[in-house]
């Protein structure tokens, strides 16, 4: 019928058999077991919580090895459960089949009355075969593990039990005093229980360096967890756990809490070899879960757990050598768990047993971590690498694109300022264009025939005059001559000897009124610019004294008293003059002035011209 099972799922159902006492039909529990995914515990509790209707008769059940597809703890006398849970639930489906109904409520104490003997004489065997280590049978059927009750519902909260325990004995548990210390942390995340705690002297206690009050009596470290949570604790850790099962019936339990417990040799022990603890009462659902995955017959129940390697000579699994949980031993009943027999089995049985393998996979859960912290400071040193150099190219880039947009910022003032420079330079020539034109209608107009200023007469005013070059020139200006007149006749003298007088315009650049004299064609267009200097770019001075001479529109020269009668005038050039009106003599020459190549200031005054 179950041929079709795997040793995994064979091996499952026949626990579950052995469970029950037989009371379960094959067939019916074969079910169930499907319905849970073959997970033993949630069928255990579909039975107890659920009593199934009357059984077929059924072949006996057979007694074998339990292994668990995820995690399995064996037992040290070749008896292996399945405690640890797999840490993923599975979802189960719904129940196929009918459960087989139980021995009717009333019978079964009659029957364990009676079996009562048979499980003395078993659990004696069994203790003695295990101290011998050789192997012992077991009889499910005449011991108590096969269930009179159903089991707890209620919630259990292991701190609200810790209180409750520390209340009945006056005690306070090492894991709330450490708790209560300096950066103290939960025994959970701590590691190992009453790690840092030593013995001095005659059995007083150091916790963290500190002397503990030895007139106060004090409980182990136990782990607040669940019984799955402990055993993946003492996995995760390496460590030996020992568990502590309590059952509030049995009439020795006040004295274990009180004697055993609370010693300070058992703590010292514990401590000392950083074993894990964890404790619960049978009346709860966690501590009878662990009581029927123990094996738990007599209370007060003490089993210390710890990894060791497969024992493929009794395992159904393949080869491996991944650690597995294994119960070491179990001590049931008050007489032994005594303080003196725990404490001597702890330090001459279980750790010269398992320490040597213990710190082997220390070491190598030690290797692990620093190779994994190694990777981290690579991963985070590359990962810094990585984000300097992305700074840097970004850095980089951005610098780039400043450099570049700043390049073409000064290529646009650049180009901006090279078209600002031509047009000004196309203005100054366009201006010069059209000042040299007046200045050429100026010499036609006031020089080479000079119709502006009339003919000069013998009341006439004859005036030297000496330019920038050195040269000087001598020109008679009618008695009715005007200060335009003087200044026209000088800034014809500074026009350049290239521009042939012959070509000069006859008319002024723009359309003028044709009653107006040429000096006032002339006058109105000097009076254009912001100031005479601007237009004439230069100015007169009387040769001595030196008196400036400024131009006036319509100034009489007979009224200038400098040069009342004649004289000497000297040309001095504004700033920014023009390059051209620099001129030599012989350009002044050319343009019919009368030139001395000597540098003093002879005048000959009309009264020397009579003589």
């Amino acid at each position: 019928m179950d041929a079709h099972l795997t040793d995994l799922q064979r091996s499952a159902l026949e626990s579950l058999l052995e469970v029950t006492g037989g009371e379960c039909e094959r067939d019916v529990a074969m079910s169930m077991l499907e319905s849970v995914d073959w997970d033993v515990q949630k069928a255990t509790e579909m039975i107890f919580d659920h009593p199934p209707p009357p059984r077929r008769p059924r072949s006996p059940p057979r007694t074998t090895h339990v292994h668990t597809s995820f995690e399995e703890l064996e037992i040290d006398d070749d008896d292996q459960e399945p405690l640890l849970r797999p840490d993923r639930e599975r979802g189960g489906r719904p129940v196929r089949g009918e459960a087989a109904p139980f021995l009717p409520y009333i019978t079964r104490p009659l029957i364990s009355i009676l079996s009562l003997p048979f499980s003395l004489l078993s659990s004696l065997l069994r203790f003695v075969f295990g101290i011998l280590r050789i192997p012992f049978p077991r009889f499910t059927g005449l011991t108590f593990i096969s269930p009179l009750r159903r089991p707890p519902t209620r919630e259990w909260s292991p701190e609200r039990w810790l209180r409750e325990l520390e209340e009945e004995t006056g005690a306070v548990s090492l894991g709330r005093l450490k708790a209560q210390g300096k950066g103290a942390t939960s025994s959970t995340e701590a590691g190992p229980s009453g790690s840092g705690l030593t013995s001095r002297g005659t059995g007083g206690l150091i916790i963290d360096g500190t002397q503990l009050d030895e007139s106060k009596t004090y409980l182990p470290d136990f782990l607040l967890t669940t019984y799955e949570a402990a055993l993946r604790e003492t996995q995760r850790t390496s460590s030996i756990l020992a568990v502590f099962l309590l059952s509030e019936e049995h009439d020795d339990t006040p004295t274990f809490k009180r004697d055993v417990l609370t010693n300070s040799a058992l703590l010292t022990t514990l401590s000392t070899h950083a074993i894990l603890t964890w404790a619960a009462p049978t009346s709860s659902r966690e501590g009878w879960s662990a009581a029927q995955k123990l094996g738990a017959t007599s209370f007060p129940f003490v089993a210390f757990i710890a990894l060791q390697p497969p024992r493929t000579s009794t395992s159904h699994s393949s080869h491996s050598s991944t650690p597995v949980l294994t119960v070491l031993s179990r001590h049931q009943g008050s007489s032994a768990t005594t303080v003196e027999k725990l404490t001597s089995h702890i330090d001459d049985q279980v750790i010269p047993r398992v320490s040597t393998y213990l710190n082997r996979l220390k070491g190598q859960q030690r290797a692990r971590e620093m190779e994994r912290e190694l990777r981290a400071q690579q991963d985070l040193a590359f990962a810094e690498a990585a984000r300097k150099d992305r700074e840097r190219i970004e850095a980089r880039a951005l610098e780039e694109r400043r450099k570049a947009d700043e390049r073409r910022r000064l290529e646009v003032e650049a180009r901006e300022a090279e078209e600002q420079r031509k047009q000004e330079e196309e203005e100054e020539k366009r201006k010069e264009a059209e000042r040299m034109e007046w200045r050429r209608w100026t010499r036609h107009t006031f020089v080479s025939s000079p119709q502006g200023m009339g003919k000069p007469s013998g009341q006439g005013l004859r005036i030297a005059v000496r330019l920038p070059t050195g040269t000087r020139l001598i020109h008679t200006f009618p008695a009715n001559a005007t200060m335009t007149d003087l200044y026209a006749f000088v800034d014809a003298s500074l026009i350049p000897a290239s521009l042939d007088p012959s070509s000069d315009p006859p008319s002024p650049p723009l359309n003028t009124p044709g009653s107006s004299s040429p000096s006032e064609i002339l006058e109105e267009e000097v009076e254009d610019y912001p100031s005479p200097d601007e237009y004439w770019l230069f100015t007169l001075a009387s040769s001595f004294p030196r008196v400036s001479l400024p131009w006036r529109p319509a100034a009489p020269l007979a009224d200038v008293h400098e040069i009342k009668g004649g004289g000497q005038v000297v040309v001095e050039m504004v700033s920014n003059s023009r390059p051209e009106s620099r001129v030599s003599r012989k350009s002044l020459e050319s343009s019919g002035g009368e030139g001395d190549d000597d540098d003093s200031d002879d005048y000959k005054t009309e009264s020397e011209d009579e003589e």
